[in-house]
């Protein structure tokens, strides 16, 4: 598989910032732009976090959320609030037409404050090995929305293209959205994914 740079902009209300998402064999590592901090993400190893102003390093495994506690009847609505659905809204994001998918909505389902939000993805096929790319992603550095997903309804969502954008809203909160704005397939220094 080839080593993949994946250029995004994530914005929120507060912010906007670059992002560069580097994928090598079964590892990855994100780079801000302002350059201060980097992620190396390993599904053996852990996840690194490189503080590059003190010149130090943490390395810790995510757990998965602790769903014990959690009564049958919230865990079957939050199973009904999952799903990849086509909303069948469709637009160019970049050089790529996308078409919008829901993975998760609870917004305006009675859900406790907590568990109110809304990630949806712009999905497109015209990327070549985009499907490739979106798998070797998710497997390396599941988003936080996914695990969570996973934790508490046992799916597993399999993106039928690349994600050029994804948006997640919490409550009535401005949403954060991340768009890959570039993709190259430069070869990567294996010693990036070092710490």
């Amino acid at each position: 598989m080839p080593d993949v740079t994946l250029v995004c902009q994530i914005s929120s209300d507060t912010a906007i910032q670059r992002v560069n998402f580097k994928i090598k064999g079964t590892r990855a590592r994100t780079d801000t732009d302002i350059g201060l901090v980097s992620t190396i993400h390993d599904p053996v190893n852990g996840t690194t976090i490189l503080d590059h102003t003190n010149k130090s390093y943490q390395t810790f495994q995510f757990d998965l959320p602790d769903t014990s506690k959690m009564s049958s009847e919230l865990a079957a609505k939050i199973a009904s609030a999952c799903e990849m659905r086509f909303t069948g809204k469709a637009k160019k994001i970049g050089e790529w037409e996308c078409k919008e998918y829901v993975l998760f909505d609870s917004l305006g389902k009675g859900f406790p404050e907590e568990l109110r939000f809304r990630a949806a993805a712009w999905i497109t096929d015209d990327l070549i090995g985009g499907l490739a790319i979106q798998a070797r992603k998710d497997k390396v550095a599941p988003s936080p929305v996914r695990k969570w997903i996973f934790a508490t309804t046992s799916k597993v969502f399999t993106m039928p293209g690349f994600a050029v954008r994804t948006e997640t809203t919490q409550g009535g909160q401005y949403p954060i959205t991340s768009t890959c704005i570039k993709v190259s397939y430069d070869t990567l220094d294996p010693q990036e994914f070092d710490r």
